[in-house]
């Protein structure tokens, strides 16, 4: 079973890799990583948070499990 889960996680970061290597646009990007992300740990909210040019947190994706901005 481990080597199963350990094949699955390869995977699901291939696609992700592919899908970041595809996707020019910041905000769109991460949220689908936002989205997959929180799919791959189950969670059922997460937060992105970015430093600004002055230092300054900026939350930029704010979502729900089912990709819902909270």
């Amino acid at each position: 079973m481990e080597k199963k889960l350990s094949l699955d996680m390869l995977e699901k970061l291939l696609e992700i890799s592919r899908q970041m290597a595809e996707t020019r646009a910041l905000d769109p990007l991460l949220k689908y990583a936002m989205s997959e992300v929180l799919a791959f740990v189950n969670a059922e909210f997460g937060y992105l948070i970015l430093l600004d040019a002055e230092n300054k947190l900026d939350f930029r994706v704010r979502q729900n499990s089912k990709g819902v901005e909270i």
